[in-house]
């Protein structure tokens, strides 16, 4: 009998499971409005191409802003830090070229708009910064590993 109570709670978690969906759309659009930690205007726009990847608790999106698949929108199952990265620039092999993120911590599901810090540094330096994040500290953990940046916000459109 208790085998039989152990199999059915079973099924009933399993049924009521709901794996996590995607917080963004194909297409969707995102601005970065910003100044750089040297007084650099930044204004970029950004469409989400394709479906999310899931890794490491985080959802990853390819997406298209100078040029057509350069770029990246990161967040965390619960978009409490979301980061949309442009490496256009990083394509050629320009020795000044530099990879650009807006991070920002929005508050949850449906904003439509955050604030946050504007970073930006050679390829190899901004790939050492993303892994060095501690995504759970928040803008926090950012600002402590970028040190000096810059502000930006990042707009749904």
């Amino acid at each position: 009998m208790r085998t039989r109570f152990l199999l059915l709670a079973g099924v009933l978690a399993a049924c009521a499971y709901t794996p996590p969906q995607p917080p963004f759309a194909d297409g969707e659009v995102f601005v970065i409005r910003g100044t750089t930690a040297t007084g650099e205007a930044i204004s970029q726009t950004f469409t989400l191409r394709g479906e999310a990847s899931q890794y490491d608790g985080r959802w990853q999106y390819a997406a298209d802003g100078r040029v057509a698949g350069t770029a990246a929108l990161l967040t965390d199952l619960t978009q409490e830090l979301v980061a949309l990265v442009d490496a256009s620039e990083a394509l050629g092999a320009r020795p000044d070229a530099r990879v650009v993120a807006c991070v920002v911590a929005p508050a949850g599901p449906g904003w439509r708009s955050a604030d946050g810090l504007l970073v930006q540094g050679p390829p190899d330096a901004m790939l050492t910064l993303a892994d060095r994040v501690d995504w759970s500290a928040g803008l926090a953990g950012v600002r402590a590993v970028a040190g000096d940046s810059g502000t930006c916000t990042l707009t749904r459109g």
